[in-house]
């Protein structure tokens, strides 16, 4: 053999980065995506140890822009992966999915049936203002195995077949977190049954029917693993809630707006949680100027089994909403009365105030997060602001005396447990 061809082959076969070393530096960057895309051109061993990390997280909902005249939106990114599918092994790299139907061309919707095909891996899938077309696709589709969380947020008021998402729902075997942010328009309405497998269920921002819908649902098929419930009505409804197949141990968790007008707040609250029979709630919130008057309305309707309420307010807060202690003190006295008018009747042994933050989109925990719940407009930085505790022991120092209030200055990320 000649010395030319043996360097040759030696080339070949020669990893230039030693395996140890390379997967250090793609770790180290695992969450630069610029940087990972530039590091994976350097060189072939760096581009097949970058490729899992790059197409890990997908956002197709991100890249639509207005095709006028026409009515509907392009996407040119369902293109770019539909085709990258079609000629590469990416699929088993892609763990999260974001995409959105409002507007899309039927093309595009076909394009997006296959994309959802070819994904054998996926672990999280979010939908924005879903369509019944994708509904079935994804009921059929080979992830229903391995997704373990379901985001849909139905932004657009258009009718969805009701036995198509209810197929989509029990089509999962593995399915841990779902999260409906909205009000979808369902071409009927009756019990909604919930995957086995399930144990975080969040409806937030949505109707009394969707609520009364889960509730019947629970009374019919009730979910061994369900440890969290996070509710958010927009509105209180005329036929109950039944939560009869509610576990006690559930932890139930109520998104409170803080708002001026919080007239309804109450009415509202009281249709969610009637008929609990659960022994603690807890409540996550933004920081606001109306934090008190919030609440003061709902205190007075907690289910007379709660013993124990934890507020979890958000730390990441933008700085017009930051909280002033000294906006409207009075308040504050009415909360600090109705606190310990229920801890004297022994119906309340122990009230929590906590501030907190969320981790990254991967945490079954985002869907509690400031940016999933709340949408922040764009242009309106959020500051890290735990200030607030420090003065909770003065807005609040009857409850304080009498020893039922715990200011948790040590839970610095959101857990829904208490």
């Amino acid at each position: 053999m000649s010395q030319r061809r043996s360097q040759r082959i030696f080339k070949r076969n020669h990893r230039r980065v030693p395996n140890e070393i390379s997967l250090m530096v793609i770790d180290n960057l695992a969450d630069d995506l610029p940087s990972l895309r530039n590091l994976a051109l350097a060189c072939r061993d760096f581009a097949a140890s970058a490729r899992p990390y790059i197409f890990r997280e997908i956002d197709l909902a991100s890249s639509s822009s207005p095709n006028l005249p026409d009515p509907t939106w392009t996407f040119p990114l369902v293109h770019r992966l539909d085709a990258l599918l079609r000629t590469s092994e990416i699929n088993r790299f892609v763990q999260r999915l974001h995409l959105s139907s409002s507007r899309m061309s039927l093309d595009e919707l076909e394009l997006t049936a296959h994309i959802l095909h070819r994904l054998t891996a996926l672990a999280s899938l979010s939908i924005h203002d879903p369509v019944t077309h994708l509904f079935k696709e994804v009921e059929t589709s080979s992830f229903v195995g391995t997704l373990k969380q379901l985001y849909i947020d139905p932004l657009m008021p258009h009718s969805l077949h009701f036995i198509s998402f209810q197929r989509m729902l029990m089509s999962f075997s593995c399915l841990e977190v779902l999260a409906v942010c909205g009000s979808p328009e369902f071409s009927e309405h009756r019990a909604l049954l919930l995957p086995n497998s399930l144990r975080v269920g969040s409806f937030t921002d949505t109707s009394a029917g969707l609520l009364r819908s889960v509730g019947a649902g629970l009374e019919i098929a009730p979910l061994p693993f369900l440890r969290t419930l996070v509710l958010e009505p927009l509105s209180a409804g005329q036929d109950p809630i039944t939560w009869n197949g509610l576990g006690r141990d559930t932890q139930i968790i109520y998104m409170v707006q803080p708002s001026y007008f919080n007239v309804n707040q109450a009415s509202t609250f009281n249709f969610a949680t009637r008929g609990m029979t659960v022994s603690k709630l807890m409540f996550i919130c933004l920081q606001s100027p109306w934090l008190a008057p919030s609440f003061v309305s709902i205190i007075a309707h907690l289910p007379d089994t709660v013993r124990e309420v934890c507020i979890d307010i958000a730390a990441m807060v933008r700085s017009s909403d930051r909280f002033i202690s000294e906006h409207q003190p009075e308040e504050w006295t009415k909360l600090d009365s109705a606190f310990v008018a229920r801890h004297e009747r022994g119906l309340l042994k122990r009230v929590c105030f906590r501030c907190t933050e969320y981790k990254g989109a991967d945490s079954p925990h985002y869907i509690f997060s400031y940016y999933s719940l709340y949408h922040p407009p764009i242009g309106f930085p959020l500051v890290k602001d735990r200030s607030i505790l420090d003065q909770m022991k003065n807005l609040l120092p009857r409850s304080k005396s009498m020893g039922f209030l715990d200011i948790d200055f040590d839970t610095m990320f959101f857990e829904p447990t208490m």
